[in-house]
């Protein structure tokens, strides 16, 4: 739960820094388009240079002359792993009449491309950080709903597995699968806890759990680890114990539907 959490923040806060940067380019060059003036220029070179990942990108230097006639030469900010122009291509430029070095290639690659790919990843950043940060809270809020009215039973602790369908920094969460009877149907089931993200060395099989299953949909339940045993101190050697795991809601499944031990 608090991982996912801090997840969460560390992802929207860096998609609201890239988002921010984005929309920060994106008003530069609005505000670059009222104050410029059109004209026609001349791709004069294409420097070509190694990035940090060792491929050779490139990047057009242009010359265009004012309204007085002066030359000005400037390099593109924006670069690509192939030529994008041709040495003596005419292409469209704008220029700021007061600060005639300040010009644009006038193309949207060479003038979008950056700032919509900072913006695009930057929201996506925030949207994957605000879902971390929003799911633990509205599954506390079913877990409060599960104990307060759900059917309440009690299972036993069958299995203790790593989620391998779950990966977080290349970690692998843990699971833990209880085994009870349906509180109204009376079917053997099995419930499987909410994802345990340190492993659970004082688990055992055979620990008798809570399980609150909902009235409406037997398939949501809760499966009360905290209470699985009496202890809930860290060990000496200050390892995580099973009794202070944070678990919540899984899928109640007929038996034989879990993934096997690991």
């Amino acid at each position: 739960m608090r991982k996912l959490s801090t997840l969460g923040y560390f992802f929207a806060g860096m998609g609201a820094l890239f988002a921010g940067f984005g929309g920060w380019f994106l008003w530069q060059e609005s505000s670059f388009s009222e104050r410029s003036i059109p004209t026609r220029g001349t791709i004069v070179k294409l420097v070509d240079y190694r990035d940090s990942d060792g491929d050779t990108m490139y990047r057009p230097v242009a010359e265009y002359f004012d309204a007085r006639g002066r030359r000005y030469e400037f390099s593109s900010n924006t670069s690509s792993s192939s030529p994008g122009f041709r040495i003596g291509e005419e292409v469209d430029i704008l220029y700021d009449p007061l600060k005639p070095h300040d010009a644009r290639i006038d193309t949207w690659g060479q003038r979008f491309l950056l700032p919509v790919i900072f913006s695009g990843m930057g929201s996506l950043f925030v949207l994957i950080g605000l879902g971390l940060v929003v799911f633990p809270i509205l599954r506390a809020r079913t877990i409060a709903r599960l104990m307060q009215s759900g059917l309440r039973t009690e299972g036993t602790i069958v299995r203790l597995y790593r989620d391998t369908s779950i990966a977080v920094n290349d970690q692998n969460p843990w699971r833990a699968i209880a085994e009870a009877k349906h509180p109204r149907t009376g079917e053997l089931c099995e419930y499987k806890s909410d994802a345990l993200w340190e492993r659970p060395y004082s688990a055992k099989e055979g620990d008798i759990v809570p399980i609150f299953v909902s009235a409406r949909n037997a398939k949501k339940s809760y499966v009360d680890i905290d209470n699985a045993i009496a202890s809930d101190t860290p060990s000496d050697d200050g390892h995580w114990k099973f009794g202070q795991a944070r678990s919540s809601f899984g899928k109640a499944a007929p038996r034989g539907d879990t993934p096997g031990k690991t």
